[in-house]
């Protein structure tokens, strides 16, 4: 009975050590921690329980919220920052777009072991299964979702659609090379990690020749798209209307306009190449898409901008709207 009653009361410390400490019963599950409102705009902490740590994400609200609505997943690592007018673009739109703050280095993907920063990261299952229900729940969404991203967040998300037949009714991918684990791609990843970023690829997918990089292609699992409402754009390198200095991300810098010219030139080009076969290979499989090949543009928020409001249209399609 001095037993019971012993570990009756040791059970109750714990559970006020715990409570009183602000850990709540569900800390080994993600959850949502806080949320913050501003008019439509939303900022929500959520825990993810894959990476034991908090992150903010994003959240442009439908405008009319009188019955649920479709969410897109717009995997922006630094792009809402760069595209001030974004807010006032989705200002009247019946979607929630929901922006999680990442940087797009990590490639969104669940890495094989720690990243710079200490921890293994694994953004595929936090925006895959940890999220979603997070926001389904706080947003009374239609369950509906859409996935879209730019640069290295738009290769993260044909890869994500890929792997996830079914989730995303709408994809969308801007200035994105979808073929990862072929020499070139492979190459690409690298030097972008490695090279731009300081992050180490071997790291996220593990040696040359290992299977994730075949297993994270979505070139690879192009079938994986079918069903799916799906946008691809690139530029030819060109320069074009978006370089000037007081386009998004050059703020009146020469030196900033000089590399989005010179080196963001060379980039888009190879992207070019990149997307038409991978317009080449949905076509292959009987995939319905729309590619957007335009004749100018390289490798720049401006021109991002510009593709994110022209495939708009389509994603609202895609997403029942």
């Amino acid at each position: 009975m001095r037993f019971m009653r012993r570990a009756t009361a040791l059970s109750a410390i714990v559970a006020f050590n715990l409570l009183g400490a602000g850990v709540p019963a569900h800390a080994d599950t993600a959850h949502l921690v806080s949320s913050t409102e501003s008019g439509r705009l939303l900022t929500l902490t959520v825990h993810s329980a894959a990476m034991n740590r908090d992150f903010t994400v994003h959240v442009n609200r439908a405008a009319d919220t009188s019955k649920p609505r479709p969410t897109l997943y717009l995997l922006d690592g630094e792009y809402r920052a760069q595209v001030t007018d974004l807010n006032a673009f989705l200002a009247n739109k019946n979607v929630n777009v929901v922006s999680p703050s990442t940087s797009a280095d990590n490639y969104w993907a669940d890495w094989k072991s720690p990243g710079p920063e200490g921890y293994v990261y694994q953004w595929e299952t936090f925006v895959t299964q940890e999220l979603p229900p997070i926001i389904d729940s706080t947003l009374k969404t239609n369950g509906v979702n859409g996935i879209a991203g730019m640069s290295r967040t738009g290769t993260a998300a044909l890869r994500i659609a890929a792997k996830n037949p079914g989730k995303y009714k709408a994809v969308a991918a801007y200035s994105a090379c979808a073929q990862t684990s072929d020499t070139a791609g492979e190459m690409s990843v690298r030097m972008t990690m490695e090279h731009v970023a300081g992050m180490n690829a071997t790291q996220m997918w593990g040696p040359s020749g290992d299977p994730d990089w075949a297993a994270n292609d979505a070139y690879v699992h192009a079938e994986g798209l079918r069903g799916a409402t799906i946008y691809v754009s690139s530029g030819t390198g060109i320069p074009g209307g978006m370089d000037r200095l007081d386009a998004p991300g050059i703020n009146g810098s020469m030196q900033a306009l000089a590399n989005q010219v010179v080196v963001g030139g060379g980039i888009e080009a190879a992207t070019d190449v990149c997307t038409l076969r991978f317009s080449s290979r949905l076509n292959s499989l009987g995939i319905p898409a729309t590619f957007n090949f335009k004749p100018v543009g390289n490798h720049s928020w401006g021109y991002w901008q510009e593709d994110f409001k022209a495939s708009w249209p389509l994603l609202e399609r895609g997403l029942g709207v």
